[in-house]
């Protein structure tokens, strides 16, 4: 994997192709939302006057009966203080030379080089690789068309399963890097006493206004949470954006419980982004995350899905399914978390944010060009020497 996936270098490479086609209903997500609202200012309320012009996302979504495996499970606090780990699922790469007498060495042989292949040319660089500049020529196997489709008929030989665990391998493995300055985790210095206001509860839930499209909002806040200080008037922004993303989780439309994987990713994962940006705004301004308004939004949140409970994916299924699948099951887990006012730990938000971002299997709304900013916060630190 590396972290430079940009959306022109995923069209280049056919994400519809690698990682199959998403459907026309899958794509509801992506499409609804948009970052061109006009409405989206940074002035905050007391400066800009409210208006019921601004819309919400929403979508219609399909529901697909599926059998559910529902455990409990629970984050399970780290052993280092301050930090709180999440109980991670057991995604490990089967050794091909155990895949059985039907598989040729030929075909062994084949499953090892596309392996490499994949964790190379992926989107999240295993520990170890070097990052590429964007817009950088990426090294092919071979320029030839035979080649490329060698390496295709390669790709193909290595079961969806082994294809979406090695994805998620190359997001857990970080090295030796230093993850407490990565921007995924990183919170910038505030002084508490300097702060203009406090976190608005009453505008956070208020239905007099809706909120914008929330992918706009969540990069503003990215652009706040990477900066190593913050003013009082950033911070305030901050805390605008954070309660407007209160109020889209509070108004959002949520999937049916027995919707596919591929659909619950892309709303767990907009939920958690959400979810991490308000949490660590509070912390920031110093108040707790208690209260009838914070059981208003995070009981808005929904986590009772089917699919993400199911362990064994149909044989047929294709790898994104596999992916969805581990990726739904972590996005759960630091749900749970969030919602009692705590980040899960530093390892966590990089491995469920560089699989959220930086995957060729990730969710399709993830691989957008408006995510490209979250890609170059880790492009650094895909590299063994670390960041600048």
């Amino acid at each position: 994997m590396q972290c430079g996936l940009s959306a022109g270098e995923g069209r280049k490479r056919g994400f519809e192709s690698l990682c199959e086609s998403d459907s026309d209903e899958a794509s509801a997500w992506l499409d609804s939302d948009s970052d061109h609202d006009a409405s989206a200012s940074t002035v905050p309320p007391a400066k800009q006057p409210r208006s019921g012009q601004e819309l919400h996302e929403s979508s219609s979504l399909p529901v697909t009966q599926q059998q559910s495996i529902s455990p409990q499970m629970a984050p399970s606090a780290s052993a280092l203080p301050g930090t709180h780990s999440l109980r991670a699922s057991p995604v490990a790469l089967s050794d091909p030379t155990h895949w059985g007498a039907s598989h040729s060495q030929k075909e062994v042989d084949a499953a090892d080089a596309l392996l490499e292949l994949s964790t190379s040319t992926s989107s999240v660089e295993a520990a170890g690789g070097g990052a590429r500049e964007q817009g950088g020529e990426e090294p092919q196997p071979s320029t030839s068309a035979e080649s490329t489709q060698s390496a295709r008929r390669l790709r193909k030989r290595l079961p969806a399963a082994e294809r979406a665990a090695a994805e998620v391998s190359a997001a857990i493995a970080l090295g030796n890097l230093p993850t407490s300055s990565h921007p995924f985790v990183r919170l910038p210095v505030v002084d508490q006493s300097k702060l203009l206001r406090s976190f608005s509860t009453t505008t956070a839930v208020c239905e007099g206004w809706l909120t914008v499209k929330p992918t706009l909002l969540l990069s503003r806040a990215r652009e706040h949470l990477a900066k190593p200080s913050l003013t009082p008037e950033e911070m305030e922004k901050l805390t605008y954006d954070a309660e407007r993303l209160c109020k889209y989780i509070v108004h959002a439309t949520s999937p049916d419980k027995h919707a596919p994987s591929r659909i619950v990713a892309e709303y767990l994962g907009l939920q958690f982004l959400c979810m991490d940006v308000i949490v660590a705004t509070l912390q920031l301004l110093g108040e707790p995350a208690r209260g009838p308004w914070w059981e208003r939004v995070t009981g808005k949140i929904r986590l009772d899905f089917s699919s993400q409970w199911q362990l064994l994916a149909p044989p047929n299924a294709p790898a994104k399914t596999h992916y969805s699948n581990v990726l739904c099951r972590e996005l759960n887990l630091a749900l749970r978390l969030l919602m009692t006012g705590k980040r899960p730990s530093d390892v966590d938000l990089i491995k469920i944010k560089r699989m959220l971002f930086c995957s060729q299997l990730s969710p399709r709304r993830f691989r957008g060009s408006e995510f490209d900013a979250w890609r170059n916060d880790g492009k650094p630190f895909c590299s063994p020497k670390g960041p600048a």
